[in-house]
């Protein structure tokens, strides 16, 4: 990575405080350190700027006070281009600046890839990874063109894994009603119920800022 132009490399700056010299971080090397980390993730790139920081509204502080302690699974429903993948993105983010670690996941395409790896011998391997504990995981889309009994299941199988075992998972899903969620796992809705629920509303954000 480049040296910041702001602290030259070094990570901090000396605060301009009267002389004291105390250092902060340095808040453009900071977001440089995140987007690296949230690519390493998996991130697609129109994704990565999706931070806390380019948020457009109120962050849901109350309703995630708990995650990762005594909440483990948040589901984040909504409109098309109501902001899901840009929330979730920015949960990550928050995540990963707290020194946890992660993995991000278009839901269709993860599929996808587990098919192809069912020929190549991958397939276990690429489902541990879904599977894995001490990261959390983002899925998002996950109703998103699976329509097939195969992908249902595989899903199905990873989301009753993750909730039996309090891994902090964040899914979203373009649904405005939890019902909906029962087409990927029967009473999968109630079992969403009981952890953080986020409804997004609005008009489509990707029209001005390209991030659903």
């Amino acid at each position: 990575m480049a040296d910041c132009e702001i602290c030259l490399g070094r990570g901090w700056v000396v605060a301009a405080d009267g002389g004291n010299g105390l250092a902060r971080r340095c808040r453009r090397r900071t977001e440089l350190l995140l987007v690296q980390r949230l690519a390493a993730a998996g991130v697609w790139m129109d994704q990565l700027h999706c931070t806390r920081e380019t948020w457009r509204g109120e962050w849901p502080t109350d309703k995630l006070r708990d995650f990762g302690r005594t909440r483990h699974f948040c589901t984040v429903i909504g409109p098309v281009g109501s902001g899901k993948t840009h929330l979730a993105t920015a949960m990550l983010g928050e995540w990963l600046l707290a020194g946890g670690r992660g993995l991000w996941r278009e839901s269709s395409t993860a599929v996808q890839e587990i098919k192809r790896g069912l020929a190549g011998g991958s397939a276990d391997r690429l489902i541990d990874e879904l599977k894995a504990e001490g990261r959390l995981l983002v899925l998002d889309d996950l109703l998103t063109e699976q329509g097939t009994e195969w992908s249902e299941f595989l899903l199905s199988h990873v989301l009753r894994y993750r909730q039996g075992r309090h891994l902090p998972t964040v899914i979203t899903a373009n649904v405005t009603d939890l019902a909906d969620l029962d087409e990927i796992e029967p009473r999968l809705s109630s079992r969403c119920g009981a952890g953080i629920v986020i409804a997004l509303t609005g008009a489509d954000r990707r029209t001005t800022t390209g991030a659903g």
